[in-house]
């Protein structure tokens, strides 16, 4: 067994298995996810009428795609009063007040994204209140959430981890060599 070899080839085991465990690696990967919160459904819609649909949502840089398409009768062209608001701590929809709309405005067939910051309880109220005609409109709606997260995870697969490896490696041959050489003894 040659001493300085043996200590050269733990030396080199001990500080490659350390630069290979020490030096983390890490990797961020963004995953998408989109959930139906609202199957798509015909729902009639009379003149003068209100229907209110509840969606729970649990938000975390979300976006609520929702696609509408109203089919009316005697070519009734009038659109729907489409609104969208976080419904407080009340037990219904008509009596959650204040309203703050995240989508107040007018609808036909169209497609809206809606940026959804909080979770909670939201009301999607389709409003036929407008119809210039006494006929029913058919809607049918699809309301899809897609949310946005990233996923991050520390592995040890990097150029220094490798090389760490690599060194840690040979300081084994060395340590291996070390101790199967037969030990030089001077005669003197």
């Amino acid at each position: 067994m040659r001493l300085r070899v043996v200590l050269l080839g733990i030396t080199l085991l001990m500080v490659g298995f350390l630069a290979y465990s020490a030096v983390p690696n890490i990797h961020r990967t963004m995953v998408l996810e989109s959930r139906i919160v609202m199957s798509p459904e015909n729902i009639p819609i009379r003149n003068g009428s209100v229907v209110i649909r509840d969606l729970s949502l649990q938000a975390s840089s979300n976006e609520l795609e929702t696609n509408i398409t109203m089919i009316a009768q005697h070519g009734d062209l009038s659109p729907l009063r489409l609104q969208l608001f976080l419904r407080n701590s009340s037990a219904s929809c008509t009596y959650s007040l204040p309203k703050v709309f995240l989508v107040n405005q007018d609808v036909a067939n169209q497609s809206l994204t809606v940026p959804i910051q909080t979770s909670g309880s939201y009301c999607l109220v389709f409003d036929n209140d407008r119809s210039q005609l006494a006929m029913t409109k058919n809607v049918t709606a699809v309301a899809t959430l897609h949310s946005r997260s990233e996923k991050t995870t520390t592995t040890n697969d990097g150029g220094v981890n490798m090389a760490g490896l690599g060194l840690g490696a040979f300081g084994f041959l060395v340590l291996v060599y070390g101790v199967s050489r037969k030990a030089v003894i001077p005669w003197e």
